[in-house]
């Protein structure tokens, strides 16, 4: 609740900051074939987080790939309304009863592949710091790339050093991120990273922006750093923030920054939310 209420204060106070008629303005002007190309793309995202997500699940279950892709298609609509990424906890759980095995293995499936996806988030920032960028941005990248190589170091010692319950998850874990599938969804990672680069340089098109590769880069990482947690119901408010201010230092305004990430998340939690409402038809039939 302190978190929630900070973020909130934070927004506000940045709300002031923007010009909201060139927001308007540049939202009513986009093109909308670029707006569903975003929601498309989006989607294509969703469907390749549940694929690699089976790679995991399958050493442990007998639930087939169309059924985790769904449910996680499922999840990810309900992340899009709900705070602090309950749509994750329900996809866990609609798994858990599904495959008929215990939650505590479900979310080692889950650890799983989130370590290969925060190992392919610092492959992404480590070629960010290759682009040309702005020196107070290349700091900060540095920074978050250093604190993540080191939480996962940590990670891995504690799970080779694991006892007791808790432990005994974690090198259960630590089990699944072995042989050729750790390779495969590593792959399907970076792929998906490239997959939501491209939805945000189409979206920012879709307003006029022209923003450059390393300038997205950037950008992706910023928003889901603020993202971890989410704050606010779909992250709203926090997105366009961290969207703004990763944009900021290439020379782009706060109005249109605002504007690209308004009609960004707005295609995203369109296409989230349908898709969602179409995977939780097919799952009560």
């Amino acid at each position: 609740m302190i978190t929630i209420v900070v973020v909130i204060v934070i927004v506000a106070l940045a709300i002031r900051r923007i010009d909201w008629n060139v927001v308007v303005h540049s939202i009513s002007h986009a093109s909308l074939p670029l707006v569903i190309a975003t929601g498309v793309i989006t989607f294509a995202s969703t469907l390749l987080k549940g694929s690699r997500w089976w790679l995991f699940l399958r050493k442990t279950s007998e639930i087939k790939l169309g059924r985790v892709v769904r449910l996680t298609i499922l999840g990810t609509g309900a992340n899009s309304v709900l705070f602090a990424n309950a749509g994750d906890m329900i996809r866990v759980g609609l798994v858990a009863r599904e495959a008929r095995v215990p939650v505590a293995t479900v979310l080692s499936a889950l650890a799983s592949d989130k370590v290969v996806e925060v190992l392919a988030f610092v492959t992404v920032m480590l070629v960010a710091l290759g682009g040309q960028l702005p020196n107070v941005v290349r700091d900060r990248v540095q920074t978050v790339a250093f604190v993540l190589t080191l939480v996962l170091l940590v990670g891995t010692l504690v799970t080779w050093a694991a006892r007791g319950r808790v432990l005994r998850w974690l090198r259960e874990t630590g089990a699944l991120l072995r042989g050729p599938p750790v390779v495969i969804a590593y792959a399907l990672s970076l792929l998906s990273w490239l997959v939501q680069i491209a939805t945000y340089g189409i979206g920012a098109a879709a307003v006029g922006l022209r923003v450059p590769l390393a300038a997205l880069v950037v950008t992706v990482v910023s928003v889901n750093i603020g993202g971890v947690i989410r704050s606010t119901p779909g992250n709203v408010g926090v997105f366009q923030l961290m969207f703004a201010l990763a944009l900021t230092p290439f020379g782009i305004s706060n109005a249109s920054a605002v504007a690209a990430a308004v009609l960004i998340q707005s295609a995203q939690i369109l296409s989230a939310v349908i898709a969602g409402a179409l995977a939780v038809t097919l799952q009560r039939r």
